[in-house]
Order: structure tokens, then sequence, then C-alpha cells
């Protein structure tokens, strides 16, 4: 997956979808993309790893007329 991919919707009543990975990411570029993509896509949070080591997250979000929806998952790496 790319950074960051929007996803087309199969309908006109289904949601807009986006998808963000740091998979292929330099360790070193993780933290502020994830950083970025969160603040455009969900909310915009403080972000950083417990010890400082590299962040490896995937996020996927539905924007549905009256709710957003997300599905995070990350751990250091």
């Amino acid at each position: 997956m790319p950074a960051e991919q929007l996803l087309p919707a199969d309908g006109p009543d289904r949601p807009r979808s986006l998808a963000f990975s740091t998979e292929g990411v330099a360790a070193a570029n993780r933290l502020e993309l994830w950083s970025a993509y969160n603040a455009r896509a969900l909310i915009d949070l403080d972000i950083r790893t417990m010890d400082d080591s590299p962040l490896a997250a995937t996020e996927v979000n539905l924007h549905f007329a009256a709710v957003r929806l997300a599905r995070v998952r990350g751990v250091p790496r």
C-alpha cells in the first residue's frame, strides 16, 4: 500500500475511504507523516513512541455523511 491512498466509494451510499501505512516509509519520516495524515483524516494528535523506536502503523478511515470511523494499528519497531 502506498503511504496514503484514497479508496474510491463503490456507490453513492458508500463511504469515502482513506488509508495510510508506514510500510515502505523511511523510519526517520514515519512519525511526521503519520501525524500529518491523522490531522487531515481524523484528529490532530501529538504522536510519539515510548522509546523513540521507529513506528509501524496502519490506519483506514471511513467517512460517512454523519460519522467518521477509523481502524488504527500501530506498534514501535
